[in-house]
């Protein structure tokens, strides 16, 4: 193929790709928050940053179980360096022209989750697509492993509301990449830069950042046998501390402690969490039904980069040793699913370097029409997944030991599913998908499962419909 012809398509790709994700998030960006308290604890903080200059939170617009009492004033006990970010930008429409989140509630809340967040997988996209760039491959190889990351994986499920996953992810890949230039340029100035993104990361999601930055240190450390190399070891710690020091500082000065109020606070949410070595959880948050492999299975060829580190270089040794860590971490330390959430939501932060080891060791070899064809049928089953994701990613969903026998949750574990079902429902209630997946659960718990989920979304005309097939199913009954 000629080189300009190349180029072209080359472009096309890109943009096109940028323009549909852009569109997507356009159009599904949500307006509202649900009851699973995750955002709206978050966008509590933010209207009290932006409306009333403070941290304090007054339940008149946002409600949240996530919240703690504290020296007589209530709280989200969620970090607040996010909110106080986002919260500053709001307050820019509410000091230029009077908006307030009561009176422009939709918009408000779509304009957060739309500028920022699908703003972060448009970059995602845009810094992985480079990168990609220098791995031998076919164009089309290249363009569609690229594209499924962002498009094809819980990026782009949580891409529509507000969450602390996808920039962690952001910044974790904004690290590998800074970490690759230092290992090439050794200057203290890149290291300095991977040390804060590192630290950044800490501030969105901590065992992210604390285990990323640690597998930083070897592979700042051996760039080079020559005494210079102490000063970017220097450099990426002092980045590094600065950035995470955010984290102590901003909490003590909205909280008066140092530590997350989710620890410190006395409030409603405690964090599940319990060292542990069981089977099935393992099973079900990697291959079952909230799968880390399972809801996009391109992701299995980062399996050997994983398991064994031959052929990798520093950056991508350190690459692979943190996103394993931080896998290992979430299996061992947390017991109940990522609560009401879509797959296995921990998990998200580590889908750039993941996506990134898979393509590093199968780009190269997916050349003929037949592993082509694979690879776009396990990308197609993650935008499958994706899509269904981004109707609800904080849906209703099995907690573990929080989802006691007799419970909805309890009966509906798979998120896929459940999200489906909610989404065919909504579209066609007397569809084929519909009454297969009724079929599938049976009436009874597909009703109860649906009056929960509209309960969450606050779907009223939804509920009124679940709440006419409860009380016709009933009255068959007599």
């Amino acid at each position: 193929m000629p080189v300009a012809r190349r180029r072209l398509r080359e472009r096309c790709l890109f943009y096109g790709s940028m323009l549909v994700l852009l569109l997507f998030g356009l159009l599904q960006a949500k307006t509202d928050v649900t009851l699973a308290g995750n955002e709206s604890t978050r966008f509590a903080t933010i209207r009290a940053v932006a409306e009333q200059n403070t941290f304090a939170i007054d339940g008149k617009v946002f409600r949240s179980v996530d919240r703690v009492i504290r020296d007589g004033k209530v709280y989200s006990d969620k970090p607040p360096l996010l909110p106080l970010l986002l919260g500053g930008v709001c307050k820019i429409p509410v000091v230029l022209f009077g908006w307030s989140f009561e009176e422009q509630y939709g918009l408000l809340i779509y304009l957060v989750n739309f500028l920022c967040f699908t703003g972060i997988n448009l970059a995602i996209f845009c810094w992985f697509y480079r990168r990609l760039r220098r791995v031998r491959g076919t164009l089309y190889a290249r363009w569609l492993w690229a594209f499924s990351l962002c498009a094809g994986s819980w990026l782009l499920s949580y891409s529509v509301t507000i969450n602390n996953h996808t920039p962690a992810a952001l910044l974790l890949l904004l690290w590998f990449l800074l970490l690759e230039e230092v290992c090439r340029a050794r200057r203290p100035g890149y290291a300095l830069s991977a040390g804060l993104a590192a630290g950044l990361a800490f501030t969105m999601e901590i065992p992210v950042g604390v285990i990323i930055g640690l597998a930083g240190l070897p592979a700042v450390f051996q760039t080079t046998r020559e005494t210079r190399n102490w000063r970017l070891g220097a450099a990426y710690c002092l980045g590094g501390a600065a950035a995470a020091a955010l984290f102590p500082v901003v909490n003590y000065l909205a909280f008066g402690t140092i530590l997350p109020l989710y620890l410190a606070g006395s409030g409603t949410y405690q964090p599940g969490a319990a060292f542990h070595f069981e089977v099935g959880y393992w099973w079900e948050t990697l291959f079952g039904r909230r799968g880390l492999f399972s809801y996009q299975p391109l992701v299995l060829g980062a399996l050997p980069a994983l398991l064994w580190w031959r052929g990798l270089t520093r950056p991508e040794k350190a690459l692979a040793g943190g996103c394993g860590a931080v896998i290992m971490f979430y299996l061992t330390f947390t017991n109940e699913y990522g609560g009401w959430a879509y797959g296995f939501r921990y998990l998200v932060a580590v889908l750039p370097g993941l996506w990134f080891l898979a393509a590093r060791r199968w780009l190269p070899v997916c050349r003929g029409i037949g592993r082509q064809a694979v690879l776009t049928v396990l990308a197609g089953i993650g935008f499958c997944t994706a899509l269904v994701g981004s109707y609800n990613p904080f849906c209703s969903g099995y907690e573990g030991y929080r989802s006691p026998p007799g419970t909805i949750d309890h009966e509906v574990r798979n998120s896929f599913t459940a999200n489906l079902l909610a989404a065919s429902f909504e579209r066609d209630p007397d569809g084929g998908l519909t009454g297969m997946l009724f079929r599938f659960y049976g009436e009874p718990v597909a009703l109860r499962y649906l009056y929960e989920a509209y309960t969450n979304t606050k779907n009223i005309e939804k509920l009124a419909a679940v709440h006419d097939r409860l009380q016709a199913a009933y009255e068959g009954k007599e």
